[in-house]
């Protein structure tokens, strides 16, 4: 068992190795990935920092938080802050979810599939993330994108991660069961946080 400090060393170990392997893949892919991402956004009429993203995919199950749930948030934002566009961010295999929490919205757009770094640059031209605790919530923290973000934390040994230098506001369920935190507790987050950047 490690201690809480040999644990954030072992994290800062393994972020440093991911950035800088990062950066050597996405240095001469990065500006084209980024030109490919405005010219999208823009097809869609979404313009940078004026649009909220909505990140679905996780890497497990538990982690979804439904297609109803998600639905009820985007008709919330929809009739609250109706000048909003939200861009609905998935994986793959997710393109089936993603396509019915769209359906029937009008703000709401679905980006073809997406390079890592073209959702890198989803993220940091993004006014507002909404997230699952994934990679998408380091990314908003990279580029300084304020960020709702929801974790399963049925194990209290774990520490929940603080986005560094970037508003965020944690919602948290102590069951494996992301669809215990309230659409309303999301809403209220988002709406703190969509306010505190205008």
């Amino acid at each position: 068992m490690f201690s809480a400090s040999e644990n954030r060393f072992s994290e800062i170990r393994l972020i440093a190795a991911w950035i800088s392997s990062a950066k050597s893949l996405t240095s001469a892919e990065a500006p084209a990935s980024t030109e490919s991402v405005s010219a999208l956004l823009k097809e869609h009429s979404l313009r940078a920092k004026q649009y909220l993203a909505l990140n679905i995919s996780a890497g497990n199950d538990t982690r979804f938080w439904g297609i109803a749930r998600y639905r009820s948030l985007v008709e919330t934002i929809g009739r609250e802050l109706p000048e909003v566009p939200v861009l609905v961010l998935f994986k793959d295999s997710d393109t089936e979810r993603a396509t019915e929490i769209a359906a029937g919205f009008g703000k709401v757009v679905l980006l073809p599939r997406l390079s890592f770094d073209q959702f890198a640059a989803a993220i940091s031209q993004a006014g507002l993330l909404v997230t699952p605790d994934t990679a998408a919530v380091h990314l908003a923290a990279a580029f300084r994108v304020p960020s709702v973000v929801m974790f399963v934390q049925s194990d209290k040994k774990w520490r929940i991660w603080d986005a560094y230098k970037s508003p965020t506001e944690n919602l948290v369920t102590d069951v494996d069961d992301l669809g215990r935190i309230p659409v309303a507790e999301v809403w209220n987050a988002l709406r703190k946080l969509w306010e505190r950047r205008s």
